[in-house]
């Protein structure tokens, strides 16, 4: 089983698989415990997963819209105003990242 850290650009949810190199998985939140996952992509230094099981979801877990939302939306899996706090916190880090810092958006 492995943990959900956070959310990185793009959509994935960030872990460590059992093999100990990054796991970059779809259809999964912070905080989140999958117990099964596909391999889609694999790299020297990374995987690329889509979470099939989740043992222990997020409460900010919805059920998606739309069938195919991992290729279309990805965030269609939490609620609106969790959406809205992780990019925020992700606008900020990516400036961060880049030595520029700036105050958190609010959040509306």
């Amino acid at each position: 089983m492995i943990r959900v850290d956070k959310i990185i650009p793009g959509g994935f949810g960030l872990a460590t698989a059992e093999s100990g190199k990054k796991l970059f998985l779809w259809n999964a939140l912070p905080g989140e415990d999958i117990s099964e996952y596909n391999i889609i992509k694999r790299k020297t230094h990374y995987e690329e997963a889509i979470a099939t099981q989740i043992t222990t979801p997020s409460s900010h877990r919805t059920v998606p819209r739309d069938d195919c939302y991992l290729s279309t939306s990805p965030f269609q899996i939490m609620d609106y105003g969790y959406e809205l706090s992780l990019k925020r916190d992700l606008v900020v880090e990516i400036f961060r990242e880049h030595g520029i810092s700036i105050a958190a958006p609010e959040v509306v």
